[in-house]
């Protein structure tokens, strides 16, 4: 009956984080929510720890890949510390999970980060005010880095953030990205071979 109780308070606790992180700064980068000095704050304050999560998922990622010691960027974060049964090595899965979840999240916080200069001022990108899809859109297309202008910064502070973006996206590609892949590989080779050494 305990576990049941916990089980449901972490659903609703999880669901009133995916509001929290993703759905208000969401209302207030679109202006829905009224623009004043306490909501860009307090979507600030959201943005800061959606980054958080972000760069959470990335390390955890990428403590495995590379071996580090300390497997958690921020200890509070951690929610497995409630788990009795802690397993300490992640598997492939797992890792290259953290990986595009974290990538994932960027995608959309970059997103998020373009609506709120779009609606701050409607001359930062070629096609003024930008709407959910349209942020989304546009910060999948410049992680990719496929680049088609059919929405172009014009602020120099869009163009600052377009290009914090692709070093940012360059790095998932090139460093972590390629770096799970191989993690994969070299994990399935290494129970491939303790296959055959337990079948001779």
């Amino acid at each position: 009956m305990r576990k049941l109780i916990y089980k449901i308070i972490f659903f609703i606790l999880f669901l009133a984080a995916i509001f929290y992180l993703f759905i208000l700064p969401l209302l207030v980068a679109t202006g829905r929510m009224e623009l004043s000095v306490m909501s860009i704050g307090f979507s600030a304050f959201l943005l800061l720890q959606l980054w958080m999560v972000i760069a959470e998922f990335a390390y955890e990622s990428s403590s495995a890949v590379f071996g580090f010691k300390r497997k958690k960027l921020f200890q509070f974060l951690d929610m497995r510390r409630y788990e009795s049964d802690k397993v300490s090595k992640k598997t492939g899965f797992s890792v290259l999970f953290y990986a595009f979840l974290s990538y994932l999240f960027m995608v959309y916080g970059y997103g998020i980060i373009y609506m709120f200069i779009s609606t701050i001022s409607q001359n930062a990108f070629s096609t003024g005010k930008l709407d959910i899809v349209d942020g989304i859109y546009f910060s999948l297309v410049n992680s990719s880095t496929v680049g088609f202008g059919d929405i172009t910064p014009k602020s120099s502070t869009a163009k600052l953030i377009v290009m914090s973006q692709i070093i940012v996206s360059m790095a998932y590609v090139v460093m972590l990205f390629s770096s799970a892949v191989s993690y994969v590989r070299d994990e399935a080779n290494i129970s491939k071979t303790s296959d055959m050494t337990k079948s001779d």
